[in-house]
């Protein structure tokens, strides 16, 4: 029962991350009333922040005198989520407060005991207001409903008591960069608890399992621990006893005060462990057996520490780490091993370590590194990682080799050497620049080897073969482990650096959101091939359901649910996303279904980051596929995030239809999609419904439904982009949360001769662009993808007009 309930409290944040307000649709038209104990909760948290400099803004809508935080027709209180249900006996609504997040808001004041009033409570974020003070109150522990605790960059002081952790179903603590003194608490009251973060605080003392002897503060409790951080604090004694943490990724117990190797083994149960700091230690003694550490391990610190002796390179390469040695990068193992600032007095290794190199080795700053040595290539790989065996090695080989075979097979060997020599300098200095660029903005995705794809696509065999895109093809990989993926080669012909591509990997692995395809890793290779990793989704992309065989998957609330899928992927991008982001290619073949028939948003190849700043990008620079473009930015470079948009009603009206928007196999004035679609609502009445696919069956509800569908789209295509909704308006369009607005029809616009101009345009400008398939022959390439399909869609002999009633909402 707890299992489900925090299953069911993490899909209802997902939810309200998408929408201020959350409401069942018996609620839609009825009076809601708020929890008045939830009410005198927050008047309390508003009195306690009074001091708050500039509260109109800081603390948008909060006022004693306004009684509805949500749902209010001007103005709701800044940072408050709700949620309501019909659960009152005289069929009105019952509003509960689920979420309170407002970050860098200024706030001054301390958190009131009245916070453990609001029951319902699922997400507290309180992050970086650093006015925010005094200790947490114990009515936290009351917040059953509790999921995500983040109160992280704040001055909340005090001791971290063990009651709030009495809390069964919560999933993420992040108590980290505050005053918090004290001892650990017992944390074994939160069995779910997956983020456990309490970093840079003046915690002090014995650490778990070592504080009397006994006690593990109740860590061996967690199972679901996936990242913890207890750095920066004043912890003694052994590392705490993750050892029944068999989930854990991260873990981070750097600068304290922990001591005796002893206690590393605690670790080894972490199978799927990559990231391990323990640097700025006390730990002292011989080198650790690297045995002992998790075999998946890829990066290890001990940076200032006191470990002593001679580093026997093979010992680091053991069995369970080691991989074929033609291939550099790789996933799975100990990738970067820093050992700086400690007493390391030699290192033992051959010259297939220095010529083969599959780890980082930093050494800096320990005897070994400061003192000269016998052999230079040892220090320069170890210290400096300038992994380099000098040339009279080679010309060795070259003159043994002179001796068997003579001066022709001299010379091969000479060039081989060479280029075999340069080929792994670049796979070690790809790796090391890889590693670095991840680094700087704190993401870890995976490094895959190259021939680790090539295995799991089968060698890239046809049969594996997924579909193709403007830059590239994506196969189906499967590890021996039986794990899925989807790998995308990038096609050999981009002129992407790789720079370029790394900022695309950082890009696509910071954007986190339910509807969008979520990048696993990828693979860098010398020869520039350029592969990207992704999750698997099994039902391929929607332009293969809804022009192919499958059609007959996609009923109308699935189309719904497609839609408002991609609304909700788009208006993260545009909104949530720190920086912005604009997509740029947004169309059928790029929004993928997964196994519940959910939409994902995927290929980010376009994609652009728009400045805060800035209102508007013009570029000359034109990316992006025929047909789903809007005029502005085709026309004249202008970029916003209303060109999203616009490409999104194409989308809608393509679901909605069951067509592609240009189809040369229709009669010439029924190939624009569009232009049926305004010639249709030209007219008087509910025409436009004509547009809607014929082999849908809709009920009355659902024609209604349908018709709001088609007219949100017109709203998302009109000509002027300011006359266009935002995705949040879309969004809450399409849940019915908000009005329609009025769509501007203007009489002069014929949409297939604007067309028809656009397409010449694009041809007489001849500018480059980035999506080569889809323009730089666009009547052929448009031409062949829509001519293989056998659908012939004529609205006057497939269709009856739909009769509904006056519907203008």
């Amino acid at each position: 029962m707890r299992i489900f309930c925090c299953k069911l409290h993490l899909v209802l944040l997902l939810l309200l991350s998408t929408s201020q307000c959350i409401f069942s649709d018996e609620c839609s038209s009825v009076h809601t009333f708020f929890v008045p104990d939830e009410m005198a909760a927050l008047q309390a948290i508003l009195q306690a922040w009074n001091q708050t400099p500039d509260m109109s803004t800081n603390l948008a809508g909060w006022n004693s005198s306004q009684l509805t935080p949500c749902f209010h027709s001007t103005a709701d209180w800044k940072g408050v989520t709700c949620y309501r249900q019909q659960d009152r006996g005289d069929g009105n609504c019952t509003a509960y407060i689920s979420g309170l997040s407002l970050t860098d808001a200024s706030i001054v004041g301390t958190l009131p005991e009245q916070i453990g009033k609001i029951s319902y409570l699922f997400d507290l974020t309180l992050t970086n207001n650093l006015g925010l003070s005094g200790p947490l109150p114990s009515g936290l522990s009351y917040l059953g409903s509790l999921a995500i605790l983040d109160l992280h960059n704040c001055s909340f002081n005090g001791t971290i008591d063990d009651e709030l952790f009495y809390i069964s179903d919560i999933v993420e603590v992040d108590l980290s960069a505050n005053q918090f003194t004290g001892q650990l608490p017992n944390f074994g009251g939160a069995i779910y608890l997956q983020t456990l973060n309490i970093s840079h605080n003046q915690l002090w003392g014995p650490s778990p399992p070592f504080y009397n002897g006994t006690t593990d503060y109740g860590l061996l409790n967690l199972t679901s621990l996936t990242k913890v951080d207890f750095s920066g604090n004043k912890l003694l004694g052994p590392p705490p006893n993750f050892s029944a943490s068999s989930k854990l990724q991260f873990v981070n117990l750097s600068s304290n005060l922990f001591m005796n190797q002893t206690y590393l083994p605690y670790f080894n149960n972490a199978s799927t462990l990559t990231i391990l700091d323990l640097s700025n230690n006390n730990f002292i003694g011989s080198l650790p057996d690297f045995s002992l550490f998790p075999v998946n391990l890829q990066e290890l610190n001990l940076d200032n520490n006191q470990f002593n002796g001679t580093l026997n390179i093979d010992n680091i390469l053991n069995l369970e780490r080691k991989m074929n040695r033609n291939s550099l990068i790789y996933t799975g193992h100990l990738q970067t091993l820093s050992m700086r600032f400690n007493n390391i007095s030699g290192v033992n290794f051959s010259i297939s370590d220095i010529e083969n190199v599959i780890s980082i080795i930093k050494l800096q700053n320990n005897p070994y590194c400061l003192h000269q040595q016998s052999s230079i290539i040892g220090q320069n790989c170890y210290c400096k990682q300038t992994c380099v065996v000098p040339n009279n090695d080679v010309r060795r080989a070259i003159i043994i080799a002179t001796t068997i075979s003579g001066t022709i097979l001299v010379l091969v060997i000479a060039i081989g050497s060479w280029l075999l020599w340069r080929n792994k300098q670049k796979h070690y200095v790809l790796l090391h620049q890889a590693q670095e660029k991840f680094a700087e903005f704190d993401i870890q995705p995976t490094i895959f080897s190259y021939s680790e794809l090539r295995a799991a696509t089968k060698d890239f065999h046809p049969d594996m073969k997924l579909g193709q895109g403007s830059y590239g093809v994506v196969y189906k990989g499967i590890f021996p482990n039986k794990n899925e993926v989807a790998v995308k080669q990038l096609f050999n012909e981009s002129q992407q650096s790789i720079d370029e591509f790394l900022n695309e990997i950082v890009l696509i692995t910071g954007v986190k959101h339910r509807n969008l395809v979520k990048l696993k890793g990828c693979c860098i290779t010398t020869s520039k091939k350029r592969l990207l990793v992704y999750e698997y989704v099994e039902n391929n992309d929607l332009a293969e359901a809804l022009f192919g065989k499958r059609k007959h998957m996609l009923n109308w609330p699935v189309r719904l649910n497609i839609c408002l899928g991609v609304a909700r992927g788009l208006f993260y991008l545009h909104e949530i996303a720190q920086p912005r982001i604009i997509h740029r290619d947004i169309k059928a073949s790029n929004i993928l279904l997964d196994k519940g028939l959910q939409a994902r948003i995927a290929d980010f190849g376009l994609a652009l980051l728009f400045p805060e700043d800035q209102t508007h990008i013009t570029t000359m620079h034109i990316a992006g596929t025929m047909g789903y473009l809007a005029p502005e930015y085709a026309t004249r470079g202008q970029l916003t995030e209303k060109v999203d948009v616009y490409s999104f009603g194409v989308l809608v009206l393509e679901v909605m239809s069951g067509r592609k928007n240009i189809d040369p196999n229709l009669p010439p004035h029924d190939i624009y999609l569009l232009d049926i679609a305004w010639r249709l609502a030209r007219r008087k009445g509910n025409s436009i419904m004509n547009l809607v696919d014929c082999t849908l069956e809709l009920n009355y509800e659902e024609m209604k439904e349908a018709l709001r569908v088609v007219k949100i789209a017109l709203l998302c295509l009109q000509q002027e982009p300011d006359n266009r909704p935002t995705m949040a308006r879309v969004v809450a369009m399409l849940q019915g949360e908000a009005e329609i607005m009025e769509i501007v029809l203007d009489d002069n616009l014929e949409i297939e001769s604007m067309n028809k101009a656009y397409e010449n345009t694009l041809l007489s400008s001849k500018i480059t662009f980035s999506s080569t398939q889809c323009f730089e022959e666009p009547n052929v390439a448009m031409l062949k993808r829509s001519s293989s399909s056998s659908q012939i869609y004529d609205f006057a002999p497939k269709c009856q007009p739909f009769e509904i009633e006056s519907f203008n909402k």
